[in-house]
């Protein structure tokens, strides 16, 4: 048998694994909107921590980061990992910790539930679905390619591109739709513990395999001595350093999978649980991949462009052992799938709870219907991001720059929703529009038009930022302010005061 027979004989047992844990969640089910969206809300403490960290684990973590530090260096885990590490559990703490306290309460299950209600606006909760579906397709696509990538590389050619990435996205597609965010969450478990477990062995197993860390390190220094320094890669530049600092982490509680997560928690002490573990497990697990793409530009010097995004599999193929290799195939597609599968569902609840809530009074309908229609969107969301997965349109790390702007520049709204009771749905509307306008003009949207000295050396999430923020603050303050509807002042969270859960 050869190695890439043994690899895809391995990869379909770990998707059956994925599947069978969807029948068996299903099994378990309930059939009621609240128990397929956000299962009850009764996710626990380890599986919500795990499932953020691995949800958030994605094609970017696995693909996009080792391609990007075989160009850039070892630079490139303070780059991503050290603000992720320290923003990000503040943003849980701020944003999502009193989200749930509202659904848990109102029974809100998503973005546009929740903010729509702050200002009793149906023209604001369409904005934030439309905006949210729109930039969460680039995320998905970016899911597909890795998985497609994954498959060509580490099976040889045997199984290609195309067929790779549709396998992976039906995979998905069954055991989402099978158990729900249940299934999802217990897929999460499973494949969280497993890229983990595989990254810390592959750090170890490959770097011994190269000569040892030392020997690796004085290569570096003497073959490749750019990915030891700062000042010579372009990236490292202080404005795009200081631009992704923010991008990264602040766009974690704004993706809709990872919102619908934490509204899902059982309790207040989930999310504080997941707020601490998650910087730990971050840490931890970015040192092996940033590694081992640096180590990479020495055992596969000359790859150009999106060529490297294939570099993880690449040393694995090359310095493990066949039965690691399998594992690591695993673990690869466990960090593609896992955000996958989180992504599909969430677009299912935001169609079926806020687009047919709007318009087709969603909200009213029958369980199964409301489960039934979010099913549908889901296959026609699918469709449209194979189709574009099939273009690859850029690398991954590109891709994954754009999607995560546009839920950043969306940040504002939600912390005027809950720390400002001056602002108005005036100014919500015109900070979402102008700051994806701009988003759109600048270069890398799509629809390039202005300038790139427009952006002054920074990402385009500077900008984007500041348009949202002067919008939003000089709309409120011209318009009549609308008070929240919710008996709290979500401010008393910044004086430390916990909030009463009941």
């Amino acid at each position: 048998m050869t190695d890439g027979m043994i690899v895809l004989l391995g990869v379909l047992i770990y998707f059956a694994i994925l599947i069978g844990i969807g029948a068996f969640s299903y099994r378990m089910s309930y059939r009621t909107p609240e128990d397929f969206f956000i299962a009850r809300r009764g996710i626990g403490t380890f599986a919500l921590f795990i499932g953020v960290y691995a949800t958030n684990m994605t094609a970017f973590f696995m693909m996009g980061i080792p391609g990007a530090a075989y160009h850039n260096g070892v630079g490139m885990y303070g780059w991503v990992a050290a603000p992720v590490a320290l923003f990000t559990p503040l943003c849980f703490y701020l944003i999502g910790y009193p989200c749930w306290i509202l659904g848990k309460r109102y029974g809100y299950m998503t973005q546009p539930e929740l903010f729509g209600a702050r200002w009793n606006s149906r023209a604001v909760s369409m904005a934030f679905f439309v905006l949210l579906t729109f930039y969460m397709i680039p995320y998905l696509v970016l899911g597909v390619i890795g998985g497609g990538v994954t498959f060509e590389s580490m099976t040889d050619g045997l199984v290609p591109y195309w067929a790779g990435a549709l396998l992976v996205l039906a995979v998905v597609f069954a055991y989402v739709l099978l158990g729900g965010l249940r299934g999802t969450a217990w897929a999460n478990v499973f494949q969280g513990v497993l890229f983990l477990i595989f990254l810390i062995i592959a750090f170890f197993w490959i770097s011994e395999a190269m000569g040892g860390l030392s020997s690796l390190t004085a290569r570096l220094a003497a073959e490749k001595p750019q990915l030891l320094a700062r000042d010579e890669i372009p990236a490292f530049d202080p404005k795009l350093w200081f631009s992704f600092m923010l991008v990264a982490p602040l766009a974690s509680v704004m993706f809709p999978h990872v919102f619908i997560r934490l509204l899902a928690s059982r309790d207040h002490r989930s999310i504080r649980a997941a707020s601490t573990l998650y910087p730990l497990a971050l840490i931890i697990g970015w040192v092996p991949v940033v590694m081992i793409g640096a180590w990479g530009a020495l055992a596969f010097p000359g790859l150009e462009g999106q060529a490297s995004d294939a570099i993880m599999p690449m040393m694995i193929t090359r310095y493990l052992p066949d039965a690691l290799i399998v594992l690591g195939v695993a673990a690869i597609f466990a960090t593609v799938m896992s955000s996958l599968d989180a992504q599909i569902l969430a677009l299912s609840t935001l169609f079926a709870r806020d687009f047919l809530g709007a318009w087709r009074r969603g909200a009213q309908m029958a369980g199964n219907r409301q489960i039934l229609w979010g099913r549908l969107f889901v296959v026609l969301i699918a469709a449209l991001t194979y189709g574009l997965a099939l273009l690859q349109p850029a690398s991954i790390l590109r891709i994954s720059e754009y999607a995560f702007t546009g839920f950043v520049q969306l940040l504002p709204v939600v912390l005027a929703a809950l720390y400002w009771p001056r602002a108005t749905k005036q100014g919500a509307l015109a900070a979402m529009a102008g700051g994806t306008l701009v988003l759109f003009l600048l270069p890398g949207g799509p629809f390039p038009v202005l300038p790139r000295s427009w952006l002054f050396g920074f990402m385009p999430i500077i900008p984007c930022l500041v348009v949202t923020i002067v919008l939003l603050v000089a709309v409120s303050l011209l318009t009549r302010a609308q008070p929240p509807p919710w008996p709290w002042d979500f401010r008393l969270i910044l004086r430390g005061r916990r909030l009463t859960e009941h």
